[in-house]
């Protein structure tokens, strides 16, 4: 191919790429004109930030045949010049700032909740619902608890949650247990998101498990007699933790359904375009996640405050949670953001 085809095929990728790059929106656009759909406030418009990257792609290949095809040190130093450019703008746009990341939590992430609340609502009841049937189950008939729980976890609870089952670690292992705390949790509200995958088949076989082996747990809490220690130590974390793999189920029937219905796309640009969508919640269950397991391994885990407190904190946290989400980010509060 000569040089004068070669330039007439890819001249228009150069042009596009060269007043994107030169638009001031590239450099320093408004925050408030953000896509929700980014994780992190991205400074393109939500036109270029979906076009730079492929045109960045695209110039680097052919700035690689320039150089191979020996095209010219001026056209080489063009391409150069462009990519040099392009690759600074995506980066430094994707540079994370702390006001970026309280912009994504305070904002973002609860807009993107509300924007999707019709996903949430059967993800939630897809959690809750098997839940509360377990539980009124296992509470008229005991058999039914090892249909889920294993024995031997079932065996366990009476020392978990027994009157010295609280005091009996050590004030030590906390550190330790956060950490397990947060791989544990953050690994079901990945399995639950990432099984959407499968046609949202595996996002509903995770949400509905889980909630049948809460109420079985519940349920053989209630016949040991243990339910004030129990939803004491429960209750503080459980606002997170909870809401988070309900987030994360939602996020994962969003993948589902792109690949059932993608529409007039292909079912690949379905999954990524409904993946970027899903992103902000994905990113927003982990910091609920590791909150929860903060106050796991912190607060509810202490025997230093009795009951009472911790039902009265417990509560407090559900409302911040229903609040974070139902008005963080709205209209009124976006200069406070």
């Amino acid at each position: 191919m000569s040089r004068e085809i070669f330039e007439a095929r890819y001249s228009g990728d150069w042009d596009r790429l060269e007043r994107i790059l030169k638009a001031p929106a590239t450099r320093r656009k408004d925050e408030k004109q953000a896509p929700t759909g980014t994780l992190f406030p991205a400074r393109l418009t939500p036109y270029d930030e979906s076009e730079l990257p492929e045109l960045y792609r695209r110039v680097c290949h052919q700035l690689a045949l320039v150089r191979n095809r020996h095209y010219g040190a001026d056209l080489e130093d063009r391409l150069n010049g462009l990519a040099l450019e392009a690759h600074e703008v995506l980066y430094q746009s994707r540079a994370l700032h702390p006001r970026d990341l309280a912009r994504f939590f305070l904002v973002t992430f609860p807009r993107r909740v509300r924007e999707e609340r019709l996903l949430v609502l059967v993800a939630t009841l897809l959690f809750v619902v098997p839940a509360v049937g377990m539980l009124i189950a296992c509470t008229a008939s005991h058999d039914l608890v090892t249909t889920v729980v294993p024995p031997q976890v079932a065996a366990q609870i009476g020392e978990m949650y027994g009157p010295s089952g609280r005091e009996a670690r050590p004030g030590s292992t906390d550190l330790a247990m956060f950490g397990f705390y947060i791989y544990n949790n953050v690994g079901i509200a990945f399995r639950t998101f990432a099984s959407g995958l499968f046609f949202g088949i595996g996002a509903i076989f995770f949400l509905v498990y889980n909630g049948f082996f809460m109420g079985a747990f519940a349920g053989e809490i209630g016949h040991l007699g243990y339910e004030t220690s129990f939803y004491s130590f429960v209750i503080g974390h459980g606002s997170f933790e909870l809401t988070a793999i309900a987030l994360s189920g939602a996020a994962g029937l969003r993948l589902g359904f792109s690949i059932l219905g993608p529409g007039n796309r292909t079912r690949a640009t379905a999954l990524r375009e409904e993946g970027r969508e899903a992103l902000p919640i994905v990113g927003g269950s982990a910091v609920y996640l590791v909150i929860a397991a903060f106050l796991e391994a912190f607060w509810s885990s202490s025997s230093v405050f009795p009951p009472s407190a911790k039902f009265a904190v417990g509560t407090a946290l559900w409302i911040l949670v229903f609040l974070h989400l139902s008005l963080s980010g709205r209209e009124g509060t976006r200069n406070a953001a």
